[in-house]
């Protein structure tokens, strides 16, 4: 069974699936599908119940893993067993162990597989199952992201100029997370008696602290090589998300590589007009653009998509120094 993002809360409500598979890669909406998902599995077993996590890359482990679905606890009456699996592909053996558990889940035992690599396509032939439902988390299209934006500043209090939550959303696109954490310290920071404004967004903006992930794009830009290096690593004292820092450093490199096509046809302020660069950084894309070939850049966009298959796929053990060496190219 198929249930898309936003019809998965109602269907919670009414019962809950033996199996759910949730993939896709948006983090901030794959996160709150297995939030979802694991408090209607909560409310629905009131009694005791326990949860484990598993990693299964194998097929040896997706048949331990239902092996256990299938014992029965001494200590308590409902388990959830949360099964981690990061490949792109699932072979014959996985999908039988699986086909099997389908046939005969334990009424006792909810199965949660997070597999945000896994292509809908691999499980075609098992989703039709009724005892399994597959949500596939797919990005929100801008026009679903701006009112995502909207009603958490309706959510949190905040009130706000109309045009506010389209320039959020141009700091914050692709990245639902970035903007979900963004609007949080909104609510921490802003007096909620006064409106938020255009003004206002941009002071948060550039300076809710003194190490935000916009300082290290705006240092990465203007070549400040030392500044971007501080920023950085106070970022990593601060534990960021390195996804995080990936993101808007993969965004720069392609509004950089966008900004190069667009100048062979127009002029330098009608290409920014056109990318939605705001004039206060019109110079420092100039600068970049100057001193960045396309050549460097889409070398600088390989290493962006080597790193990020690197966090996908939990080899991300030297994440840290990758990202700075990729800032010291940049910068």
């Amino acid at each position: 069974m198929i249930i898309p993002y936003p019809a998965l809360e109602q269907h919670l409500k009414k019962q809950c699936a033996p199996v759910y598979l949730v993939t896709g890669l948006d983090l901030y909406l794959f996160h709150q599908a297995v939030t979802l998902i694991k408090q209607a599995w909560k409310h629905t077993s009131q009694d005791t119940h326990e949860e484990s996590i598993s990693s299964v890359q194998q097929a040896a482990d997706w048949a331990q893993s239902f092996q256990e679905a299938n014992t029965y606890s001494l200590f308590s009456n409902h388990s959830l067993l949360d099964l981690r699996f990061d490949k792109k592909t699932l072979d014959a053996a996985s999908k039988k162990h699986l086909q099997s558990y389908l046939e005969h889940p334990n009424p006792s035992s909810l199965v949660l597989i997070q597999a945000p690599s896994l292509p809908a396509k691999q499980v075609q032939s098992l989703v039709t199952h009724p005892n399994i439902v597959h949500t596939h988390i797919t990005p929100l299209t801008p026009q679903a992201f701006k009112k995502f934006i909207a009603q958490r500043l309706q959510t949190l209090q905040l009130r706000c100029d109309s045009d506010v939550p389209d320039l959020i959303y141009q700091y914050h696109q692709a990245n639902l997370l970035a903007c979900s954490q963004f609007i949080e310290q909104l609510s921490l920071m802003h007096d909620t008696t006064h409106i938020l404004d255009q003004a206002t967004i941009m002071t948060y903006l550039r300076d809710q602290s003194e190490f935000t992930l916009y300082e290290l794009g705006d240092a990465c830009l203007s070549a400040q090589t030392t500044k971007a290096i501080h920023i950085f690593r106070q970022l990593n004292q601060a534990q960021t998300e390195p996804t995080l820092i990936l993101w808007l450093l993969s965004q720069e490199v392609r509004k950089l590589i966008q900004l190069h096509h667009l100048l062979q046809s127009m002029s330098y302020q009608a290409a920014c007009q056109q990318l939605k660069i705001w004039s206060q950084k019109t110079a420092m894309y100039q600068q970049a653009s100057q001193r960045l070939s396309v050549t460097t850049l889409y070398t600088l966009l390989k290493i962006c998509q080597y790193l990020d298959e690197q966090l996908k796929s939990n080899r991300s053990t030297g994440i840290w120094y990758e990202l700075e060496q990729l800032i010291l190219k940049i910068a």
